[in-house]
């Protein structure tokens, strides 16, 4: 057994476990993005204010996050602090790899509002083409086969019906399928107020593509030729004694003392490439 080629083969084992628990190491936030004709509201992630201030760090802020916000006197307040009706809560998303997710709102707005002015999805996924002509079919992550359901029936999209970006995020994707000040949605308020919930799904494709193309398993380097011994050339033409040669080891262990150090450490070699496949294989296991 050569052991170089054992050593290439954990080599390159060891290298594709770990850029596959790469590929599912990060995750992504969406949350959902919802304005109401009485101005009451959830904001993106990205707001400083009302989005994720909290998370980035900045203690003067109140921490809205989760929360519904209303405006009583002119002063921002938490829905379910100030009004009798049916506490409104939101169920977020984890974005781990590609697939299909969804994000929800339960609580009662007829109350509230008669309309909605902004519906959408708030995301942490990185947009990669923040021109003004992009859209999202544009991105490298791309975000498609987005549908509404209120109170469990499907809703269509206002305007052209199709999803289009926030142009007011250019780092991140935010997306919009409702916003009465967009001419793409049609410049429409959406008519139809949940009584019982608010459903967006949506499927994210691009993320789980590889980073980079795993390294080729190197080629054996040939063992080197030893050099051959130049013939010797008799200083004078007397005959130089003969040496006497030395005396083969006897028993059956004397050919097999080489071949079992270089079994051991081929052994040793790929277990050690075994525990470091598993390993990689287990942490792959943990992050889906």
């Amino acid at each position: 057994m050569k052991i170089r080629k054992i050593v290439a083969a954990v080599a390159a084992l060891a290298t594709v476990a770990a850029m596959t628990v790469t590929a599912y190491a990060e995750e992504y936030k969406a949350q959902m993005l919802i304005q109401t004709g009485a101005w009451s509201f959830r904001n993106k992630i990205q707001d400083d204010t009302f989005g994720g201030a909290i998370e980035k760090g900045n203690p003067d802020v109140t921490d809205w996050n989760g929360k519904f916000i209303c405006w009583v006197d002119d002063v921002a307040q938490d829905w379910n602090t100030v009004t009798e009706g049916t506490p409104v809560a939101f169920e977020d998303a984890t974005i781990t790899g590609d697939g299909t997710y969804t994000i929800k709102m339960t609580g009662d707005l007829t109350g509230n509002s008669d309309a909605l002015n902004i519906l959408g999805i708030s995301t942490t996924l990185p947009r990669s083409d923040s021109s003004a002509e992009s859209t999202l079919d544009t991105q490298d992550v791309k975000v498609s086969d987005v549908k509404v359901k209120i109170d469990g029936a499907d809703v269509a999209i206002p305007g052209e019906g199709v999803p289009v970006l926030d142009p007011d995020t250019k780092d991140q994707l935010n997306i919009q399928v409702v916003n009465q000040w967009n001419d793409g949605l049609g410049k429409e308020q959406l008519k139809t107020i949940p009584k019982e919930s608010i459903e967006i799904t949506f499927t994210v494709t691009g993320l789980d593509a590889p980073a980079e193309t795993p390294a080729e398993t190197p080629a054996e380097t040939p063992a080197e030729k030893p050099a051959e011994t130049p013939a010797e050339t008799p200083a004078d033409n007397t005959p130089a004694p003969a040496t006497p040669a030395t005396p083969a080891p006897s028993g059956d262990n004397a050919g097999n003392a080489g071949n079992n150090t270089e079994a051991g450490a081929a052994a040793g070699i790929a277990l050690a490439g075994l525990a470091v496949a598993g390993a990689a294989l287990v942490a792959t296991k943990k992050r889906k």
